[in-house]
């Protein structure tokens, strides 16, 4: 003879079974992602750096103390003397770095510049994979004209030194 019940908590039961077992492994799959850092948002982060027509960013690394190094390359014709440079998470000339000898940059000619960045008027500082947003700024003397000029562009990186 047959239990009428009987049937029907074997299939609950290998409801249960199944789906438990399916919600394990997911929780395995999602705990061994996490420890892998996918879930991590500035693990895809590429470093941006833009500037205006006529100067090209090429690699940025900044280092957990604030310190910016950029190679900045300069395609315009007339050469020019860059008298600051400055790095800050808001649009501002607060902080402008302003050199003794203005740097000379010659069409075609890539230099390096190593630039603090500011948390607005802080100095920006973090750890492995901190994310800066910020604005590079640069104060420049045309040398065949004599007419000064200020640029802005757009940098995002993170911290890959310590």
């Amino acid at each position: 003879m047959h239990k009428t019940g009987t049937h029907k908590l074997q299939s609950a039961m290998e409801y249960l079974m199944t789906y438990g077992w399916a919600i394990l492994i997911i929780g395995v799959v999602l705990v061994a992602l996490y420890e892998l850092n996918v879930f991590t948002p500035s693990n895809y982060i590429s470093p941006i750096c833009t500037l205006p027509a006529g100067f090209t960013c090429g690699s940025n690394y900044l280092y957990g103390n604030g310190l910016v190094v950029l190679n900045i390359e300069y395609t315009n014709i007339d050469p020019i003397a860059v008298t600051q440079i400055g790095c800050n998470s808001n649009q501002t000339t607060a902080h402008l770095y302003t050199y003794a000898t203005p740097v000379a940059m010659n069409t075609g000619e890539n230099t390096t510049f190593d630039v603090l960045c500011y948390q607005g008027s802080t100095q920006f500082s973090g750890p492995l994979d901190t994310v800066f947003a910020g604005t590079i700024a640069i104060n420049y003397t045309d040398t065949h004209t004599g007419f000064q000029n200020f640029i802005y562009g757009k940098i995002v990186t993170k911290v890959v030194r310590s």
